[in-house]
């Protein structure tokens, strides 16, 4: 008898009747932000830059929700059409936030030593994310630069994330005498049987195998995209990038590996 995988309950992250509302409270959220962009420079009080912090801080919880409840609802079924609708709804609006708001970003790092002190000091329990935002200077590109990458990336890596995981979540193996999904059989690829990941891993690299230019063209064009844009922005290699977002050195991970 074959065996009844778990479904998440997504209600625990929010109630699909509320995705309407969730949307117009972002956008409100971003649209309030937006018309007080005036404000937001190197000799505002920390009391207004504290303001423009809590109410990012409620905007992308907004959109962590509706990411996550999207994303997952997509998850558990790739090729529902309606759930792949709101993942690309939710994207958007995402991208949305971040072009829209970019300025807040720009030019925090862009403020003077002092200012930028002052400004930390006053706000203790912003200061790891301040002082990380700092770090990033550097490999900071100008304000049309930065929205068109995030405007490229739902159409590009992304998307071809998403055709990825498509083409994957569809694959069947034989295990036996059945035909499974990919669910269950990245179970058996950790059963505590050797024979039983041995006979999960030969399915999984022959299927890969047999799809092996499609996935490695997928692969390769994502692996492109990383290592074009490190360049743009002056890392010094592809996984500098990571390195710089785990807030650990190059050098570190060289002597590690």
């Amino acid at each position: 008898m074959a065996t009844q995988l778990p479904v998440w309950n997504l209600k625990d992250i929010l109630n699909p009747k509320d995705i309407d509302r969730i949307i117009k409270e972002i956008e409100a959220r971003i649209a309030r932000l937006a018309k007080k962009e005036k404000q937001y420079n190197a000799r505002m009080s920390v009391a207004v830059f504290k303001r423009f912090m809590l109410e990012t801080e409620q905007l992308e919880r907004g959109l962590i929700k509706l990411q996550s409840y999207a994303h997952k609802s997509s998850d558990q079924d790739t090729r529902d059409q309606k759930a792949s609708a709101l993942k690309n709804r939710a994207q958007a609006v995402a991208v949305e936030a971040s072009n829209k708001l970019l300025f807040m970003d720009q030019r925090f790092k862009q403020f003077d030593e002092k200012n930028a002190r002052r400004i930390i000091k006053g706000c203790p329990e912003f200061a790891h994310h301040l002082k990380q935002m700092r770090l990033f200077r550097k490999y900071t590109l100008s304000d049309a630069e930065e929205k068109i990458i995030s405007i490229k990336d739902i159409n590009g890596a992304s998307a071809l994330s998403t055709v990825y995981s498509i083409t994957t979540t569809g694959f069947r193996y034989k295990i036996g005498k059945k035909e499974i999904g990919q669910s269950e059989l990245m179970r058996l690829v950790h059963d505590p049987s050797a024979a039983k990941r041995k006979q999960a891993y030969g399915q999984l690299f022959d299927t890969y195998g047999a799809n092996k230019e499609l996935l490695g063209s997928v692969y390769h064009h994502i692996a492109d995209d990383w290592r074009r844009e490190a360049e743009m922005r002056g890392y010094a290699s592809s996984i500098s990038i990571r390195n710089a977002g785990n807030e650990i050195s190059d050098e570190a991970v060289e002597t590690l590996l």
